[in-house]
């Protein structure tokens, strides 16, 4: 999937991060999908996408979540 393969990326750069725990860049990516209502709200988006983000983080960062949880709203 491109957000792990974006994570690889960044740690085959192995950039100097003399404060990270490993003394190299890493990035946590947070990923979510999420199938539209007629009234679904981008920020429901950002939202789902935010926690997914702190939930790598707190995996112990260096990490990629992907919220799988594809919600399919009613039409409404």
């Amino acid at each position: 999937e491109p957000a792990e393969r974006l994570r690889l990326a960044v740690m085959a750069l192995r950039i100097r991060n003399e404060e990270a725990p490993t003394g190299f860049l890493t990035v946590s990516v947070g990923v979510t999908a999420h199938v539209p209502a007629r009234d679904t709200r981008p920020q429901t988006l950002i939202e789902a996408a935010d926690g997914a983000l702190y939930a790598a983080k707190r995996r112990g960062r260096n990490t990629t979540v992907v919220d799988r949880d594809v919600r399919l709203a009613e039409a409404g």
